[in-house]
């Protein structure tokens, strides 16, 4: 895991995310469950959470650059 993430908005500024990790897996499917369980955040790819987000049970803090 990198000490930090680059993130960009929709609308294109950028932030640079320093990360404490909780919990590390490699799996994408136990990082949903962690985060859907409130464990924290997670940097997934948008196909992985689409429906979350959909319904509202997840938020999209920003878009990976």
């Amino acid at each position: 895991m990198p000490g930090t993430v680059e993130l960009t908005e929709d609308g294109g500024r950028t932030y640079r995310l320093k990360q404490r990790v909780m919990f590390a897996t490699d799996n994408l499917y136990a990082a949903r469950a962690a985060v859907l369980e409130g464990v924290g955040y997670a940097v997934l790819p948008l196909w992985c959470v689409q429906a979350e987000l959909a319904r509202g049970t997840l938020v999209k803090a920003c878009v990976s650059a």
